[in-house]
């Protein structure tokens, strides 16, 4: 074998088994995935059900999660969106409702309040966010069982959860709205 052939020979050996731990590791990801942080398996599915998160019914009230204020319990209804910066679904959730409110939406009677991984994040701007809750290392996300964005919750002023689930598009944020009850102008 001529020198070239080794080195050929090398530099195939040295890509399989690359190729080989890249497999390996995204089959690991996928599980992990498919399990959720509790190991518990992700729903998928209409409010209620999707990535797990709080149940329809349920109480929340972030204050003892270190939040600068709380969800539920201020009085007024609150629309809750999980976003993060990285995500492509958020960057799209949240053009899709800066258009909205261009064209003249606004939550009657609910306040929209986003919990996010980084404050600056520019796609922020035009949102009108009444409240915008930074969470390091996804700290509230996972104390609801969230392992997904954008997510969405529907809170009435007590703290009872009327819509949980993906906020993959604006007809979700909609849906939350009417969860109240409450119309949009």
């Amino acid at each position: 074998m001529t020198p070239v052939w080794i080195a050929l020979m090398v530099a195939l050996w040295f890509a399989v088994a690359l190729l080989l731990v890249m497999v390996l590791g995204l089959s690991r990801r996928v599980r992990e995935l498919g399990e959720g942080w509790g190991g518990d398996p992700v729903r998928l599915g209409p409010a209620g059900g999707a990535a797990l998160g709080p149940l329809l019914g349920s109480t929340i009230d972030l204050a003892p999660m270190s939040a600068p204020a709380t969800i539920g319990g201020r009085g007024r209804d609150r629309v809750v969106l999980f976003l993060n910066s990285s995500c492509a679904a958020s960057h799209m959730l949240c053009d899709e409702l800066i258009a909205a409110r261009e064209d003249g939406f606004v939550m009657v009677g609910s306040d929209l309040v986003l919990i996010t991984d980084e404050l600056g994040a520019e796609f922020y701007r035009g949102l009108g966010a009444d409240e915008i809750v930074v969470q390091p290392a996804n700290e509230i996300s996972r104390q609801l069982g969230i392992i997904a964005t954008p997510y969405g919750i529907a809170v009435n002023a007590s703290g009872t959860v009327r819509w949980s689930g993906i906020a993959g598009n604006f007809d979700d944020v909609l849906a939350m709205v009417a969860a109240f009850g409450m119309d949009t102008r």
